[in-house]
């Protein structure tokens, strides 16, 4: 049976590509069955001059400030834009020159020490 889920995830990373390589990295994480746990849209359709905004929730200041403390953990890493969703956050990092994982490690990915320490 086909699972978009599965489908999603195998599409999105290049075989064998060294996601530690310094370079700039699209970053999308979403909640738990897409639950919207970092806040709520605010609909501004009345006025389409405006921007949407999404009001943060307790968890969506969390994920806001945890983003921005990213640098304070991994020097080598700079933060470009991100948006905070309802469901879901984007954003861009800058991985500079990283530090490597010592020789005869499997290779854990700056990425993966970053998102799941």
């Amino acid at each position: 049976m086909f699972s978009f889920k599965e489908a999603e995830r195998k599409g999105r990373r290049l075989p064998g590509y060294d996601y530690g390589q310094p370079g700039k990295y699209f970053i999308t994480i979403v909640t738990q069955d897409r639950e919207y746990r970092f806040g709520a849209g605010v609909d501004v359709s009345v006025d389409p001059s405006k921007t949407a905004v999404v009001k943060l929730s307790k968890f969506g200041q969390m994920v806001d400030e945890c983003w921005r403390s990213i640098p304070n953990k991994f020097p080598y890493v700079r933060l470009d834009n991100f948006i905070v969703m309802p469901n879901h956050i984007h954003g861009i990092i800058e991985i500079m020159d990283s530090p490597r994982v010592e020789s005869g490690s499997t290779g854990t990915s700056t990425l993966r020490r970053i998102f799941h320490p």
